[in-house]
């Protein structure tokens, strides 16, 4: 399409001209659309990298193209050309208004359809999908007050930005109103209950009054007996989380009962200690007169074993270790410490367990 040359009359005097080039007079959108491309990648690839599901990759492409477009309708185009601006200058008359239901009064007292279309069902429109999709990107956003609070700090920075603009320019090029920003935060509003009303709603509620599958208590930690060991001796296993005593573990560390919990009567015991630190020393001491090397082990003792394990500051994963048996047992090694003579080397366990694993867990010490 070639270059639209337009002839102005000044108004202030009627007899002199002046021409832009409309072309060149202003930004169009589609400069920001062209930015936004390359951007978009970035995200992309970003989002890849970091293993980021298909459905949420969507809805991030979903609210960067409604963000564009909210710029792109609100801000563009954006005049630039020094005869167009000082035209305009002299011809604008929009203006700004900072009293809250003035605006929308006017158009709903004109009875006029195609402003309250353009003007006040327009704003409602804008912001919707601002309410709908925030929610979904964001999980904290998934509350009326916060989908309010984004409505409003959305709308007030769009206002703002045309405000600055104007400012800059030397005219009102776009109007700074109040009762957008109030008719934006009622379609936020709106999104976001056609989003909760979209959503499923399971036909058998969680009984609020019935037994919580664990507990809770105002303790999320053990602190277990230190382990002894002396290197030199045969090997030792130590059984930690062994919920029932039996006869060759008597002892037990059943610390998370119904009855040390919040709520007594509806709690149930924890005696597995998942979502719990499982904090345990061990101690390896050399009685002989040359240095000694000792290792620690994990091995599962009650069934399939997973979980995690941190020891001088690093954690890892522990393998899923198959059940221990009278023949063999697979074992993990988590350290190994070199003691001196006559001498103790103390070393720090924190362990947590998976979810579903089988317990208990045994620390197994050897000496290499």
């Amino acid at each position: 399409m070639g270059t639209v040359v337009k002839w102005i009359t000044s108004l202030n005097n009627s007899e002199s001209k002046i021409y832009y080039e409309e072309s060149n007079a202003v930004i169009d959108a589609i400069l920001l659309h062209i930015i936004a491309i390359p951007v978009y990648i970035v995200i992309l690839i970003t989002g890849i990298k970091k293993k980021i599901s298909i459905h949420k990759q969507i809805v991030i492409f979903l609210f960067f193209v409604y963000f564009i477009g909210v710029l792109s309708v609100t801000l563009f185009p954006l005049p630039v050309q020094k005869e167009l601006i000082i035209y305009r200058r002299e011809l604008s008359y929009v203006t700004n208004n900072f009293i809250p239901f003035t605006t929308i009064k006017e158009i709903i007292d004109q009875g006029n359809i195609k402003s309250v279309i353009r003007t006040l069902i327009a704003n409602i429109i804008l912001f919707i999908p601002l309410g709908s999709i925030l929610p979904l990107l964001w999980q904290r956003a998934f509350k009326l007050s916060m989908v309010f609070l984004w409505g409003f700090a959305g709308s007030i920075s769009v206002e703002f930005l045309q405000y600055l603009i104007s400012l800059l320019i030397g005219y009102t090029y776009r109007s700074t109103d109040i009762d957008d920003v109030i008719l934006n935060i009622v379609g936020a509003v709106i999104g976001f209950s056609m989003l909760k009303l979209s959503l499923p709603v399971t036909a058998n509620p969680v009984d609020p009054v019935g037994d919580h599958p664990r507990g809770s208590w105002s303790f999320a930690a053990i602190q277990g007996n230190p382990i002894n060991y002396v290197l030199g001796s045969a090997a030792s296993n130590t059984s930690i989380s062994n919920k029932t005593p039996v006869p060759l573990n008597p002892g037990t560390d059943n610390l998370f009962t119904a009855a040390a919990s919040y709520n007594p009567t509806r709690a149930k015991e924890n005696r597995g200690h998942f979502g719990a630190r499982y904090f345990v020393t061990v101690n390896l001491r050399n009685t002989g007169s040359t240095p000694r090397t000792g290792t620690i082990h994990l091995n599962g003792r009650g069934g399939i074993y997973g979980g995690a394990v941190k020891v001088a500051g690093v954690t890892n994963g522990v393998p899923v270790l198959q059940p221990h048996t009278e023949v063999e047992a697979e074992v993990v090694q988590v350290a190994s410490r070199t003691v001196p003579a006559n001498s103790t080397v103390s070393v720090a366990l924190e362990i947590v367990h998976a979810g579903a694993t089988n317990l208990p867990l045994a620390i197994l010490c050897r000496t290499v």
